[in-house]
């Protein structure tokens, strides 16, 4: 018995398995690209926005000089001409001058990237498993595909196992389906009604020729008799 899976059926199988576990994988970095992207560019607008608040409370002159605020940014007032402080491990710093009666200033602002990277984890592990899944599903379903547009090819492979003297006006199911496979049934099928026709053909030649044959040698077969 023919394995399945070395035939059409099992090529189309894993060409749709690799290409689109490549295109899975491809479309999956490219949008967990965009997520940290855009994962940090939130953070940096709020960031900015704490930021526009402390340059407001320094213009007014109410003597505050940093901000913290619940959900972790933090932004501090810092002479231009001193050193800002690098960010810490895990936060992302934003930083902006400040004109005030002449002075300048530097206002740095930083937060935590603690919750975007716990997000990312999360959905580096959920790209993990659904993208074989997706590529495994979609493999499948072509294989599925295709043996069902397949089926009338084996319907017709069985019937030319079976095609001998005996055959009986047998013919392949033809699919609506208007495609290749519809139109080499209907070849197929065109094909043996042309064997059909042939053999009766031949059946009937070999019945006219025996029955002109007939008289001939009973003559033969009589005067033979008087011969002897």
């Amino acid at each position: 018995m023919k394995n399945p899976l070395v035939g059409i059926r099992g090529r189309v199988t894993f060409t749709v398995l690799a290409v689109t576990a490549v295109l899975y994988s491809l479309l999956g970095t490219i949008g967990f690209a965009s997520v940290a992207s855009s994962g940090r560019d939130a953070i940096r607008e709020r960031i900015g926005v704490v930021l526009d608040e402390l340059a407001g409370a320094v213009r007014a002159g109410t003597g505050t000089v940093s901000l913290s605020k619940p959900d972790g940014v933090e932004a501090i007032v810092v002479p231009a001409d001193s050193t800002v402080p690098p960010a810490a491990a895990g936060r992302l710093q934003v930083t902006r001058s400040l004109t005030v009666n002449g002075a300048k200033l530097t206002l740095v602002g930083t937060a935590s990237q603690a919750p975007l990277t716990d997000s990312l984890r999360s959905l580096f592990r959920g790209l993990w498993i659904a993208i074989p899944l997706a590529a495994i599903v979609s493999a499948l379903m072509a294989g599925l595909a295709t043996r069902r547009a397949l089926r009338p090819v084996g319907a017709i492979t069985a019937l030319a196992d079976t095609i001998g003297d005996n055959m009986q006006g047998e013919r392949v199911p033809v699919p609506a389906t208007d495609d290749e496979i519809e139109r080499l049934a209907r070849t197929v099928n065109e094909m043996l009604d042309r064997i059909e026709a042939g053999r009766a053909a031949q059946r009937q030649f070999t019945s006219d020729a025996a029955h002109e044959l007939r008289t001939p040698l009973a003559v033969i077969s009589t005067q033979a008799h008087v011969l002897q």
